[in-house]
């Protein structure tokens, strides 16, 4: 496949936007069938959203804005698909080294 970054990303729900210790075994297994298969994997970065529809009373104003926080980011839609509904969106980000297995927590931005 010759790429140097291999990833993926998923969401989950209950407000985190956290890797899961189901998370962190699903990765070792991919890792490993990628291995099996003859591909080497240097680098695996896996993206988590979290996304919540969110109900308005009032018609909001059509917006999209972000919050930064310490690594993750929430960006917040309003009135866009639908008038009185939006989506509050954080989004986490990971390295994991697949060879340990060890992840730090990679900062996210958007343009």
């Amino acid at each position: 496949m010759n790429f140097s970054i291999v990833g993926e990303y998923h969401s989950h729900i209950r407000n985190v936007a956290e890797l899961s210790d189901d998370d962190k075994k699903y990765i070792k297994q991919e890792v490993g069938e990628f291995t099996r298969s003859g591909i080497k994997v240097t680098n695996w970065i896996e993206m988590i959203l979290n996304v919540e529809p969110r109900t308005y009373s009032r018609k909001p104003t059509k917006t999209f804005e972000c919050s930064y926080f310490r690594k993750k980011i929430r960006c917040t839609v309003r009135g866009v698909r639908d008038a009185f509904s939006g989506y509050s969106v954080t989004i986490g980000t990971y390295w994991f080294n697949p060879r340990t297995f060890e992840h730090n927590e990679a900062s996210v931005y958007v343009p």
